[in-house]
């Protein structure tokens, strides 16, 4: 009995305490399993967030780097005709400035593209030059050369680019002080395309004209690029350099014919100065007449992605190509932006030395660019390329927008905006005939620093064509004069400054028939116009553009300088009835040009007052105050948003960048 009662004391757990414990078990499990959750989920979002904000840094960081080497400092677009001595130093307007909005409604199908220069220390010191691919082009040595020979033939060679970034080994690398640099959105990807420009290295021993120039000569002279050159690989797969397509054309030396030849782009195109039609040819280079036409970046068929065809009276000379077709509604197509990295390397891609597969010119819209296999943003025919990647930024983009700042809406707008009659209102839209290949109806809005002899449809004429828009401080519109904005003989002009003290004083607010607005207003012209805009001496059709019914021929040519000067009344009066006695404008800002002689204001024509118009009587016309009218873009804003591969956090970043070097103008 005692040892069964010793045997029962023994018992194992009950089933309520077995049930107890297994609860416990397994709350103790989820609790730890939430633990480690929750802090495996904050590690993720940790991650997800420090992911996302070196993105963002290294937009910032690249594209703040690359706006700060712009080459284009003063971003005043250049006015038809516009001399080298304007009151706007060229030597601050090297090279472009390219933004384009597209649809201003589209946060996905903006443009940023300008030249750089690593050099310009203003704002960054880092004098970094640009990298890019280059192989060595084929250099024919005499046999039995040894490697130490064939070493110093590379270096004795400035024509090849391989050469460029000084290296003593060939090492499939290049670099320039200068470049492209191009910003676009394609699907959900950022692109930074960079194009470098020759920069040959002299080397001793070597003329000058081929150790400088930009086209890589062999010995002898010969082009390699050209149909009788050593040269037969994918030019942008081999070359990370800005270049355009020569066409077959005349010789202009020997009557016969051209090659096609893909034309490298040096430094030198960054410059704007040029001189007017005819371009006289010195030396014996059959394409030099074509060349030094285009010897420059301002003229826009030598920038990349730039149809680079020209021809007389055609439309298609010198625009972009941005869209893969002209109607929305075709199946594929897309917003093209510019060509990548990856369809460029493509072995049927070839332009701008090699036949393009699809024939012609990819530039052209007549050449057809489809995306609908399948649907990735990549142009059918070129995916694959061997330098897929090389030129993408941020992946999984979903807004990449350009804005400008707009001086007369107070705000960052895209250029062709509709909100307020702004600098870049589509209503001041200078030249809708420039615009991207491609694009759907009445997108023209973009802004370009232009070039002061671009004659884009090449009729001889660049005053039609105009920058696509060049701001303000006065716009030729409205009053004064019974056909203003022009200076017209016999009209009343005033100022709401009777004084003449520059300020706005109590009771002047609201005369003179201005608004009470606070602000001290003006009568704003410019002189007369020389209407003889083909220089042949005839009133043309079209020309009479003040709309008097005459053929005027002002004291000033102020066309041609783009309305960079306007003049203000500083006090009323009423101009002489005779465009004879028009004022003797200035083109000094800040010089009074003076129409009343009444200089002590007593009502007689006193002794040495009559100066003006010696006619005997006291005459009181309005003086004016020259003023320099032009404004530069000033800043832009840049906003990307993308979001994380894995988590979706979603991250913007939104850039505000000036544009000014200075505040003095312009």
């Amino acid at each position: 009995m005692n040892r069964s009662r010793t045997i029962r004391s023994r018992a194992g757990f009950t089933l309520v305490e077995m049930l107890m414990a297994v609860t416990l078990v397994l709350i103790m499990m989820v609790m730890f399993a939430e633990v480690f959750q929750i802090a495996g989920g904050a590690v993720t979002k940790q991650r997800t967030l420090a992911d996302n904000d070196q993105n963002a840094r290294t937009f910032a960081t690249i594209m703040r780097a690359d706006l700060d080497k712009r080459t284009f400092r003063t971003l005043l677009p250049f006015y038809p005709g516009e001399p080298t001595n304007s009151a706007t130093s060229f030597n601050n307007r090297r090279g472009y400035f390219y933004i384009s909005s597209n649809n201003p409604g589209d946060s996905s199908d903006d443009v940023l593209q300008f030249t750089v220069m690593s050099t310009v220390s203003l704002r960054n010191a880092d004098e970094s030059p640009y990298y890019g691919k280059a192989v060595q082009l084929p250099q024919p040595t005499p046999p039995g050369w040894n490697t130490t020979q064939q070493f110093y033939n590379f270096l004795q060679n400035p024509n090849q680019p391989e050469r460029d970034d000084g290296q003593v080994i060939p090492n499939g690398a290049a670099t320039s002080r200068a470049a492209e640099v191009s910003y676009f959105m394609r699907g959900s990807r950022l692109y930074r395309r960079v194009m470098l420009l020759r920069d040959p290295i002299p080397a001793p021993g070597v003329p000058s004209d081929l150790s400088n120039d930009p086209q890589p000569k062999s010995a002898t002279g010969a082009d390699y690029f050209s149909a009788v050159g050593g040269y037969s690989g994918n030019f942008w797969s081999d070359f990370d350099f800005s270049a355009y397509r020569l066409p077959t054309g005349i010789n202009v030396v020997t009557g016969g014919t051209t090659p096609i030849s893909a034309r490298f782009v040096g430094l030198d195109f960054l410059g704007n100065a040029m001189a007017t039609p005819p371009y006289p040819m010195t030396t014996g280079d059959p394409n030099e007449a074509i060349e030094t036409y285009f010897y420059s970046l301002g003229q826009t068929w030598n920038r990349f992605g730039f149809n680079s065809e020209f021809a007389l009276n055609s439309p298609l000379n010198g625009l972009p190509r941005e869209f893969s077709g002209t109607n929305p509604a075709t199946t594929g197509f897309f917003f093209l932006g510019r060509f990548s990295q990856e369809e460029t390397s493509s072995s049927a891609f070839q332009y701008p030395y090699g036949a393009w597969s699809n024939g012609g010119n990819p530039l052209n819209t007549s050449n057809a660019l489809v995306d609908t296999t399948p649907a990735d943003g990549v142009v059918d025919g070129y995916a694959g390329g061997a330098r897929a990647g090389v030129d993408l930024l941020l992946s999984n983009v979903h807004e990449f927008r350009v804005e400008l700042w707009d001086e007369r809406v107070g705000d960052f707008v895209p250029a062709g905006h509709t909100t307020g009659v702004g600098d870049f209102h589509s209503a001041r839209q200078l030249n809708p005939d420039y615009h991207p290949l491609g694009r759907p109806a009445s997108l023209t809005n973009i802004f370009d620093t232009w070039h002061p002899h671009f004659d884009r449809n090449l009729d001889n004429n660049q005053f039609n064509d105009p920058p696509p828009y060049r701001p303000l401080n006065y716009y030729p519109t409205g009053t004064p004069g019974p056909n203003a904005p022009y200076w017209t003989a016999g009209s009343s002009y005033s100022t709401e400054d009777a004084n003449g003290n520059g300020v706005l004083d109590g009771s002047e607010d609201g005369t003179n028939g201005f608004p009470s607005d606070g602000l001290l207003n003006a009568n704003v012209v410019f002189p007369f116009l020389d209407e003889d805009a083909n220089g042949n001496s005839i009133a043309d059709a079209g020309e009479d553009t003040n709309g008097n019914g005459a053929f005027d021929r002002g004291t000033m040519i102020i066309r041609p300088l783009g309305h960079s000067l306007a003049y203000r009344c500083i006090r009323s009066g009423t101009s002489n009835g005779s465009l004879a006695n028009e004022p003797q404008w200035t083109t000094t800002p800040g010089v009074i040009v003076r129409g009343n002689e009444d200089l002590n204001s007593n009502g007689i024509l006193d002794a040495g007052e009559d100066v003006i118009i010696p006619n005997g009587a006291l005459d009181t016309g309005p003086d004016w105050i020259c003023e320099y009218n032009a404004r530069p873009l000033k800043a832009i804003r840049l906003t990307v948003r993308f979001e994380h591969p894995t988590s979706q956090q979603m991250k913007q970043v939104t850039i505000v960048h000036s544009l000014r070097d200075t505040t003095a103008v312009p």
